[in-house]
């Protein structure tokens, strides 16, 4: 049986040391082997691999090598995602021993339409919620907040915390 370029594999039925006399016969369609003997089972198999003998050359192959196809133009997605795309394709796909297209088959680049950029706006959150209740001094209070708004695209980015914890016992944190 080939397995690889190079290696064969022969398979066959392991025997226990009890059970010389036991032969071994193939059930059903597995790989696993198994006989009865007097109540003994013979089950499991070995594998042996060695080299093979040498094998006449495949067909020759004529390299085919992959080719994208020329860029598309660029296109606007819709909206105000501040994107615009263009696309190629694989033009001649490779054979077995061509070789194969590196790349990306999209691009993409920014781009503000001017209804979209007219209005910048930054991060604003929402509120500090009212801190939890303490159980006993071993717990801890939290207290937690949202996104008010996004920010546009040349807008300043949220920074901060959405939930903040302190300890019950100890000093308090009065923010």
């Amino acid at each position: 049986q080939k397995s690889g370029p190079g290696t064969a594999r022969r398979k066959a039925c392991r025997t226990l040391p009890l059970l010389a006399a036991a032969s071994c016969i193939q059930v059903g369609s597995s790989d696993l082997l198994s006989a009865t003997f007097a109540e003994h089972v013979c089950q499991g198999e070995d594998q042996e691999f060695g080299k093979c003998a040498p094998q006449p050359p495949c067909k020759e192959c004529t390299a085919i090598d992959c080719v994208f196809s020329a860029w598309g133009p660029w296109y606007d997605s819709g909206g105000c995602v501040g994107l615009m795309f263009r696309h190629r394709a694989v033009k001649v796909a490779n054979n077995e021993c061509g070789t194969p297209c590196v790349g990306s088959k999209i691009e993409s680049i920014k781009h503000e339409k001017a209804e979209c950029a007219a209005e910048v706006r930054d991060c604003v959150f929402e509120p500090w919620s009212s801190w939890s209740t303490c159980a006993s001094i071993m717990d801890q209070a939290i207290r937690s907040r949202g996104v008010l708004h996004q920010p546009t695209v040349d807008g300043t980015p949220c920074k901060g915390d959405l939930r903040q914890t302190r300890p019950c016992g100890g000093p308090q944190r009065q923010d």
